[in-house]
């Protein structure tokens, strides 16, 4: 399946983790920032410290972005 992204800057990537997942975490860990609406890869993302923002479309996801959000206050 191929992706169409329009968009103008060079340095946007798409990148999918079923390929090869120690290959997509180093891809993950060296982005300046993620964009998601998936759980998973929110928490990679988070827990290799890389910028997130994320587009919840399940509670789910609001009530770990908050854990989240409450580990990072308390380190």
């Amino acid at each position: 399946m191929k992706y169409r992204l329009k968009h103008e800057a060079s340095s946007l990537k798409l990148v999918r983790r079923e390929a090869a997942f120690k290959h997509f975490a180093q891809k993950v860990a060296d982005a300046e920032i993620v964009i998601s609406t998936r759980l998973h890869l929110f928490l990679i993302a988070s827990f290799l410290n890389v910028k997130t923002k994320v587009y919840p479309y399940q509670k789910k996801i609001l009530k770990m972005q908050k854990v989240i959000e409450d580990i990072s206050i308390k380190t």
